[in-house]
């Protein structure tokens, strides 16, 4: 029961105005229609029941505003925001991922739905390697902590999760999350031998050089050094955009020469003699993507009869071949574009200790030596048991 005092003069007429005022307060309660501030404005309950009131309309908002809140809008802010700042190359990854991660879900699904329960068992469940599960997972960390900022959940799951204790570690995986499995002497034999004239010429510069897809589609003769008989990388292509800067901060480079690839980009001469040093034969023009270049991969591989994996063995191929020779781990990380030898120790562990019988030691010599008599010794002897 609240008391109210009406500052009114004590007089027949305003107790009469004062019944009918009753009156209509016992009648709007009863059809539950009664508003405080209606009869008494400016009172301190009037004001203590619209500040509260205030308080749960916020609150009404707020868990309306939580239960349309989607898996699909925050994906798509967390793309908007990161694009202003993204490389090409990430902003396009980012892109299929989150079309990956919207049909995983559905993009309607409530953003309130990804406790840290619901986010653990779906890494765990995700059975692939460390590096792709980061990639994966990167866009839903993002939209989950646009959420949390926007007070729709309460904190991002992802904080109170470590994805390298939820993931198996593989060793042998690469930079892009597939396993490592180079090409054998007698396999990069086969490939070169089914490819086309125009085809192979770059394909054996990718083995010879190690490369990167986006850096050989990118490579010009302007980065070829006869006097050197090196090739000095600077930057790349990716998604139709030149970019001036590479993967890391060692991957504009300068690789030596061999044999392999000297030999590609000699023969190369009579194809091109301008700018870019490999085109696409089709049209004349510059590879605007790994697209057509994978396509003709896969017909090459089935051509050789060679068991198919990814274009970019050919770098792994270059990297186990030169380390089953003997060279110096920090030597080949330069060459790679690595900051260190980290990935090299990690990745190719199998091959620097692994060696080579006398015969493929001599075949894969004859690709990988260097064209500088000066460096052409650069790898060790070694005593071969019978």
């Amino acid at each position: 029961m609240r008391r109210e005092t009406l500052e009114w003069d004590h007089s027949p007429k305003n107790i009469k105005k004062a019944k009918h005022m009753r009156a209509a307060i016992l009648h709007d309660i009863s059809n539950q229609e009664f508003d405080y501030e209606k009869y008494f404005p400016g009172s301190v309950t009037a004001r203590a029941i619209a500040k509260q009131r205030v308080v749960e309309l916020a609150n009404e908002v707020k868990a309306q505003s939580i239960s349309e809140a989607t898996l699909g809008y925050y994906l798509d802010e967390h793309f908007r925001l990161g694009s202003l700042r993204w490389k090409n190359s990430s902003r396009n990854e980012y892109e299929q991922i989150i079309s990956q991660l919207k049909k995983i879900f559905g993009e309607n699904k409530p953003i309130k739905d990804f406790n840290v329960k619901f986010v653990r068992n779906w890494i765990i469940d995700l059975g692939v390697g460390r590096s792709r599960a980061n990639n994966l997972t990167a866009p839903l960390k993002g939209a989950l902590q646009l959420a949390a900022i926007d007070e729709i959940i309460e904190y991002n799951p992802f904080n109170l999760l470590k994805i390298r204790d939820l993931q198996q570690r593989n060793d042998n995986e690469d930079e892009d999350g597939k396993d490592v499995d180079p090409f054998s002497v007698d396999e990069i034999g086969a490939i070169l031998k089914a490819c086309r004239p125009e085809e192979r010429n770059m394909i054996q510069f990718a083995f010879g050089t190690g490369l990167r897809m986006c850096e050989y589609i990118h490579a010009k003769w302007a980065w070829y050094s006869p006097e050197e008989e090196r090739i000095a990388v600077s930057g790349n292509y990716v998604d139709g955009v030149e970019q001036k800067k590479g993967k890391t901060s060692k991957s504009n480079r300068k690789v030596d020469l061999r044999f392999m690839a000297h030999d590609a980009l000699q023969n190369q001469r009579d194809y091109t003699s301008d700018d870019l040093i490999f085109l696409d034969a089709r049209y004349n023009t510059r590879w605007t993507g790994d697209k057509a270049i994978r396509q003709r991969w896969r017909r090459i591989l089935k051509a050789a009869g060679v068991r198919y994996r990814n274009p970019y063995q050919t770098r792994h191929t270059f990297a186990s071949s030169l380390l089953m020779l003997g060279a110096n781990t920090l030597y080949v990380a330069s060459q790679l574009g690595h900051e260190n030898t980290a990935m090299i120790e990690r990745h190719y562990s199998r091959w620097i200790t692994g060696g080579l019988d006398g015969n493929k030691r001599t075949e894969l010599l004859a690709l990988y030596s260097q064209i500088d008599p000066k460096r052409r010794n650069e790898f060790p002897v070694f005593e071969l048991s019978d």
